[in-house]
């Protein structure tokens, strides 16, 4: 059976017809019918891009060490295994030996360029959009489980990769997302100096918030080889990402039905730890940004900011107009398509904006929307300050309760309190990197914008609760030796 967001069992799903379907064989019919489609671009899709680059234009890598892979282990999630059940347990209590002959079969795939087909074959498991009806087909998003040394291959080749690209400066400097040093931080650092030093100096502002449709379902299979192909990567190593693209198949899961394989004939496995970069490096040669605008990404996210000094409106139209078509041209080139449900243009001002037109189609304003989390309105970001603040000083009431206490009694409530620590620039999802407050925030950043939440409501028990969550312990492994932040 299906589970939704909520974890409720979904017992049918409706097909073209818009008639039910109740067993757990046709459901998954009905999905893998819908994921075949979904993993390849269509002639009906094709047929809306640029067919002028659909002609494919097509020295030994590192060695691999036991150490290297034992290390690798070491960092490796538990996550879900594959269809062989092999999972993070088994490969940490491999013997020296099985360690060696695992060596041996990784430095192999690396001289020859292959990765293995069953390292490739996926079994996916079907999650529920938050928000959506869990009876159509189309609001699933599908997660792959993947053979976990598979997986370690892939952290291995992923750390060459990234080597390659940061050492050669082949990323897109404007990328934020999956990158060793930056993350959610960065980016709303960045969004948040344009704007204000755009509305200091008095300019007109638009914000342009876009997402990729279907980012990484979609990505085109020989667009993607052509770039890594220009990254003049080891001979090798480029032939072991293109096979590891290759011949990609999977099966759908619904309770303890498994479906017959699928070919994946686009994209790159949700799941996979290769992915990412893999996404971003696909990205990387977004087109400078157009004059009077600049635009930061981070993964499938792209944010443009338009500061333009005239007070003319016309003038204003005709840059955002251009901004806009610039990543379009782009977007076209390469099969990437803009999702525009989520598409959002936001005026920063409350004085009437002229309507912006693009391929004959009208975009409409939008009063607010979300930079990374960030929430953004027509007077930027005031209420979403404002909201912090009051969240602040909310918390800070709670922990005034422990003022009385000794500092012995203090530091002990300290070390064993989890705490939660959440700046205005880095609450937009799990997935930032856990280093990236090591990247130092911008200068003109405001102590009011930050806050420490720490709840502590037992102090025999020693545990924190978030808002509308249930209590943890702070183990000594997590602790985060940061400071509480005071709203003034």
């Amino acid at each position: 059976m299906l589970m939704g967001s909520n974890r409720q069992t979904v017992s049918y799903i409706y097909n073209a017809h818009r008639q039910r379907v109740n067993s757990v064989e046709g459901m998954e019919a009905l999905h893998r019918e819908f994921w075949q489609q979904n993993f390849q671009i269509s002639p009906a899709e094709n047929a809306r891009f640029d067919n002028t680059t659909e002609t494919e234009r097509t020295v030994p890598s590192t060695p691999i060490t036991p150490e290297e892979i034992i290390n690798t282990i070491k960092h490796t999630k538990n996550t879900t295994p594959g269809a062989s059940n092999i999972n993070k347990t088994i490969i940490e209590h491999l013997p020296p030996t099985m360690i060696r002959k695992l060596r041996h079969i990784f430095n192999a795939c690396l001289a020859t360029g292959y990765f293995p087909d069953k390292f490739k074959h996926a079994t996916i498991t079907l999650i529920a959009k938050s928000g959506k009806s869990a009876h159509e087909v189309g609001n699933y998003r599908p997660i792959s489980l993947l053979e976990v040394p598979g997986k370690l291959l892939e952290r291995l080749i992923t750390r060459r990769l990234i080597t390659h690209l940061e050492n050669n400066n082949k990323h897109n400097s404007r990328q934020y997302g999956f990158r060793p040093h930056r993350g959610t931080e960065s980016a709303i650092a960045l969004a948040y100096e344009e704007i204000a030093l755009g509305l200091a100096n008095k300019h007109q502002i638009n914000i342009i918030l876009r997402d990729v449709s279907k980012a990484f379902d979609k990505v085109w299979h020989d667009g993607l080889k052509y770039k890594i192909i220009q990254l003049q990567l080891p001979t090798h190593l480029t032939r072991l990402l293109c096979s590891f693209l290759d011949h990609r198949t999977a099966t759908i899961r619904l309770g303890s039905h498994l479906g017959t394989p699928l070919h994946l004939r686009s994209g790159v496995p949700q799941g996979s730890v290769l992915s990412p970069t893999l996404y971003i490096l696909y990205t990387a040669n977004l087109p400078q940004p157009t004059p009077h605008s600049n635009y930061f990404s981070y993964a499938d996210d792209v944010t443009q900011i338009i500061s333009h000094p005239s007070k003319s409106q016309h003038i204003m139209k005709l840059t955002t107009q251009r901004a806009i078509q610039n990543i379009n041209t782009f977007e076209h080139h390469w099969k990437i398509q803009t999702n525009m449900n989520k598409f959002k243009l936001i005026h920063i001002a409350r004085r009437y904006s002229q309507p912006i037109t693009i391929n004959n189609t009208h975009i409409p304003y939008s009063n607010r929307g979300n930079i990374l989390g960030f929430h953004l309105s027509t007077t930027g970001f005031t209420t979403h300050i404002k909201q912090r603040i009051t969240q602040a000083r909310t918390i800070l009431t709670k922990l005034r309760r422990f003022s009385c206490c000794t500092p012995r009694t203090k530091l002990r409530l300290y070390k064993t309190t989890k705490l939660y620590t959440e700046h205005t620039a880095s609450s937009h999802s799990t997935h930032a990197y856990t280093d990236a407050h090591k990247t130092p925030g911008p200068a003109y950043a405001n102590k009011k914008t930050q806050t420490t939440i720490t709840l502590s409501t037992d102090t025999r028990t020693h545990t924190t609760t978030t808002p509308g969550g249930p209590a943890h312990s702070q183990s000594r492994k997590h602790r985060h030796p940061h400071q509480y932040t005071h709203p003034h």
